[in-house]
């Protein structure tokens, strides 16, 4: 099988902003999803649209969570995973739930 993603959309928080900001702050990031058969090329799934926005880490909470290694980069390449697998029916697709920020 063969995977295929098409960011559409990608918007992490600047250092200055995830210092800056207290509750508020949303990493977007929209892509279009297609899995296909890698010998044929037959489309299997997709493409879909894919929203998987994640809550920032902003303020306290982000110095929290890089002193436990949960960088940015690490926290959205896991969300990126599960959202993935949740779409494939390899795992849960609970990691997109809805959810109320300033920036989202």
């Amino acid at each position: 099988m063969r995977l295929t993603i098409n960011v559409s959309q990608f918007h992490a928080l600047s250092d200055m902003a995830r210092q800056r900001l207290q509750r508020s702050g949303v990493h977007k990031i929209s892509f279009v999803a297609q899995v296909s058969d890698a010998r044929t090329g037959q489309v299997l799934a997709g493409p879909e649209p894919i929203r998987a926005d994640l809550v920032a880490h902003t303020g306290q909470q982000a110095l929290q969570a890089e002193s436990q290694g949960q960088i940015q980069k690490v926290r959205i390449t896991n969300h990126l995973t599960r959202v993935i697998a949740g779409w494939t029916g390899a795992g849960s697709d609970d990691v997109r739930g809805a959810f109320q920020r300033v920036g989202g």
